[in-house]
């Protein structure tokens, strides 16, 4: 049949109509509360924007922003959830639909029962999809159901004493067909669907898999489709997403409720956790399977997730906001490389550990609130013409997607390019450290800045700007060199304003004083604490920090002598008589071929003591090396 759907939305983002034509024609409006939740939706049948009370469907919530009721002309359903936000039941009217859900400690669904009939399922944490999947389910008594064969996606399904039925999808993830041996589409077993997943002329019912739409396992009993992390209804999720998740330069990000950020066409989001434009799905790689990838070391990993420790200087308006925007950040920099699109509900587990010692952003990345920033009126360069003017801006007026004269963070001589805002810090400060530069020509700069925030020092490296000395000479644009002649701290207890910027790529840019002056000052986006070490020191060691928690939570002993070594992390694999038959041996280097060339040394020498002292067979003893920027 033809289809069409309109829809519109309010500014948050809440669908509040839907009109469709052809196949179910019809007019439905939506409602919501405060919280963006949907409370009420139905047919206007008069199209005067009134719900017609004969169609209406009404919906609660509990305090956690999950939904508990659904109350429709036939009755209502109660969904029942745990301590750790999980629906575990759902009681509809009658009993056919009744039905209890189990799941693993990493949240993951291990068991449902659905009118007094029980499916377990054997999850394979490691399978190539990215993703906890089924390989196996079974009733229960133990006995065979259904398997699946897994590859970068799910291939086949299995039915016990039955051919296998191979799955067509499309780039979404949403299943088209199922397919025989020859590859002919199996009779009544080709689908379509709206943009959201919903069945179009079908009953997905009839469908012989549960893996339909959006890469998500539908459930009978209550028509949601399981997407791991939570259960979404067609175009929104029954459950509030993580209250730390979202960016503030992307608001419908921060809606807690969308699927796909409410376009689906462009965006996927089968882990229930974020929403993504598709360059990571698919890859074989990361996924709820990331733990247990490091875990048993089957591939080197690249740490760039050390650009989001520097985009985690982001100051925002509290702690638990803060924390996410670390979350995702580390979440996205391990997406680069290991296209982790899940990586973040495995990873949320342990960050969350730290929450209750502390601000975890000191703890895990030591420089944020040290606010690394500058006053209003402070100009930034944005452009340099072709006879060397340059053309600036106030730092209070860039905006992210705005670009910036830049140059690499490493080389003080690389060349300029102009490189893109990635985003924007605004925060407050109790202080502004005045700098008095000078240029050899005797033209100055008074830059207006804060402690923290780190300036090249010729044959020094990057210095905090409070730890500046009068006398050190500053790098500037070009090939310009200024002298700090005069350095003061001038206290703001009533807090100032400052501003800075996360910068792709080469993380720096050039300021000056907008007095005139055609000289501006080289500053990096990141910050440094008052311990005198280095941005690139302190982040070699803050990876290593977060690095050793990370493999010592997973089971490694870390920084331990064995025999005169000491390996950033090994585990010692043991059989069922307690007899050791392996070993993985980690360590961690900067991305560099001397420093791999050294790592590469030192677990040959690792590997050889670990043999001898085990017993292992120098064949069964695996050796990583993990690699950060």
């Amino acid at each position: 049949n033809d289809y069409t759907a309109a829809y519109s939305f309010d500014l948050a983002g809440n669908r509040m109509r839907k009109v469709q034509s052809g196949y179910e024609a019809g007019n439905t409006r939506y409602e919501y509360n405060e919280r963006d939740q949907l409370t009420k939706e139905g047919l206007d049948a008069d199209n005067n924007g009134v719900i017609d009370p004969a169609t209406a469907i009404s919906y609660a919530y509990d305090a956690n922003g999950s939904q508990i009721s659904r109350t429709d002309p036939s009755g209502t359903t109660i969904y029942t959830w745990d301590l750790r936000n999980r629906m575990v039941s759902v009681d509809a009217p009658g009993t056919a639909n009744d039905a209890s859900y189990a799941y693993d400690a990493d949240g993951v669904r291990v068991r449902k029962t659905v009118g007094g009939v029980t499916t377990t399922y054997l999850v394979d944490t490691e399978n190539p999809t990215g993703y906890a999947k089924a390989i196996e389910e079974r009733n229960g008594s133990g006995a065979l159901l259904r398997s699946y064969v897994l590859g970068l996606d799910i291939i086949a399904q299995v039915e016990f004493g039955s051919s296998p039925m191979y799955f067509l999808k499309d780039g979404h993830g949403t299943t088209r067909a199922l397919l025989d041996n020859a590859g002919q589409t199996i009779s009544g077993q080709s689908f379509d669907f709206d943009a959201f997943g919903k069945p179009i002329d079908f009953d997905a019912d009839d469908a012989a898999t549960e893996w339909l739409a959006g890469d998500g396992r539908r459930d009978g009993e209550t028509s949601f489709t399981y997407s791991l992390a939570r259960y979404r209804d067609g175009w929104r999720f029954i459950s509030a997403d993580d209250p730390r998740y979202g960016n503030a330069d992307e608001p419908i990000s921060l809606h807690k409720y969308l699927y796909a950020y409410a376009n689906p066409v462009m965006y996927n989001d089968p882990s229930g956790m974020f929403s993504d434009d598709g360059g990571l799905f698919g890859d074989g790689q990361g996924g709820f399977a990331m733990f247990d990838v490091m875990k048993e070391a089957v591939r080197s990993m690249d740490w760039a997730g050390a650009d989001a420790f520097e985009l985690a200087t982001m100051h925002q308006s509290s702690v638990l906001s803060q924390f996410g925007a670390v979350e995702a950040a580390v979440r996205n920099g391990f997406s680069q490389v290991m296209g982790a699109t899940q990586f973040a509900f495995a990873f949320s587990g342990f960050l969350q550990d730290y929450a209750s010692i502390g601000d975890p952003l000191q703890l895990m990345l030591g420089f944020i609130g040290a606010r690394a920033c500058f006053a209003a009126g402070t100009k930034v360069i944005t452009e340099i013409g072709p006879n060397g003017e340059t053309t600036s801006r106030s730092i209070e007026d860039l905006r992210v997607g705005d670009f910036v004269v830049s140059r690499s963070e490493l080389d003080p001589c690389a060349a300029l390019e102009r490189r893109r805002v990635l985003s924007r810090i605004v925060t407050r400060s109790d202080h502004l450290r005045i700098l008095e530069l000078q240029a050899a020509n005797g033209t100055s700069e008074t830059i207006r800045t804060t402690d923290g925030h780190p300036f090249w020092v010729i044959g020094a490296g990057w210095k905090r700007a409070g730890d500046l000395k009068v006398g050190e000479r500053i790098a500037g644009l070009k090939d310009d060199v200024l002298i700090v002649v005069r350095s003061s701290r001038e206290e703001h207890p009533e807090q100032i304003t400052v501003y800075n910027f996360e910068i792709e790529g080469s993380h720096t840019y050039f300021v000056d004083d907008g007095e005139g002056a055609p000289i501006a000052v080289w500053a990096h986006n990141a910050c440094l604490a008052n311990s005198g070490e280095t941005i690139f020191t302190r982040r070699g060691r803050q990876v290593h920090e977060l690095f050793f928690d990370m493999m010592e939570k997973m089971g490694y002993t870390v920084r331990t002598a064995v025999k005169g070594i000491i390996p950033d992390a090994f585990q010692i694999i043991y059989d069922k008589t307690g007899k050791a038959v392996g070993a993985i041996i980690t360590e961690l280097k900067p991305d560099n071929s001397r420093a791999v060339a050294r790592g590469l040394s030192q677990l040959e020498r690792y590997a050889e003591v670990i043999a001898e002292e085990y017993g292992i067979a120098m064949e069964n003893i695996r050796t990583v090396i993990q690699t950060y920027r």
